[in-house]
């Protein structure tokens, strides 16, 4: 690995960890007047038992400035999307998706698992939070590594949770280009070339597109599969264009495995 890939993989785990501070929970069960203005419209419930500092180090994390589409946009994207549905235990979803791209490094296999672990050592000591849902949400931030291998032992909370993260896929054309622009940036030239990039990508869409279904659930498929599936297959039109016959040789044998 590069030198310049090693600098942002350390800065993206050591400089929030190190902001930790590991102090006994003070016990208050509503951070009330101390709730940061994204959190207003949210039901107190949600925040229950949560000192401050889990969301203003929750939001601090999507500041590094290696984040082109996962950016505080992505989640506060995703809170939007919260707001519109009901949970069985919505803070469980909540502080999920609060940091399930918390640990962020473009290429890296193990964002998702750093990222449960910074929400286990925040949660742990900095909430009133029980063990046992805190192991749910790890469970729901390791799930968004790969969205669709776990789709037939899903709890409907999960189900939610999944679709919520994905839901970028079903919106207009154009919200869609922000995020496929979003996503190359932070591959491009950082971690990989842009051929490379072209290759791995299509791939991987063409994987998407084989899924049954993209989407989890009835209503997040009744109502955003069939745009997910034009979008993505613009964007392969669009990488078939640039990769030439030799990229799309060499990117249908990926897709395949």
């Amino acid at each position: 690995m590069a030198a310049g890939q090693i600098i942002p993989r350390a800065l993206a785990y050591s400089s929030i960890t190190s902001a930790l501070v590991m102090t006994k929970f003070s016990d208050r069960t509503n951070p009330g007047s101390d709730l940061p203005d994204w959190l207003r419209g949210v039901a107190p419930a949600c925040v229950e038992g949560c000192d401050q500092e889990v969301f203003r180090i929750a939001r601090r994390s999507y500041d590094s400035p290696w984040r082109f589409y996962h950016a505080w946009s992505h989640i506060a994207a995703c809170l939007a999307q919260f707001a519109e549905q009901k949970f069985d235990n919505p803070r469980t979803v909540l502080l999920a998706l609060l940091y399930h791209d918390a640990v962020y490094v473009p290429g890296s296999k193990d964002n998702e698992t750093r990222s449960a672990e910074l929400a286990e050592r925040m949660l742990r000591y900095r909430s009133s939070v029980p063990e046992i849902e805190r192991r749910t949400i790890s469970r729901m931030i390791l799930l968004t590594a790969n969205h669709h291998s776990a789709a037939h032992r899903l709890t409907p909370d999960e189900a939610k949770l999944i679709d919520i993260d994905l839901s970028i896929l079903g919106q207009a054309w154009p919200v869609y280009q922000d995020y496929m622009r979003g996503v190359r940036r932070e591959f491009c030239p950082a971690v990989t070339s842009d051929f490379r990039y072209r290759i791995g990508r299509r791939a991987f869409l063409e994987g998407v597109l084989r899924q049954r279904r993209i989407f989890m659930t009835d209503e997040m498929a009744n109502r955003l599969e069939a745009t997910a599936r034009s979008n993505i297959s613009k964007e392969i039109d669009l990488l078939k264009a640039e990769a030439g016959f030799f990229g799309g040789v060499v990117a249908r044998l990926l897709s395949r495995h």
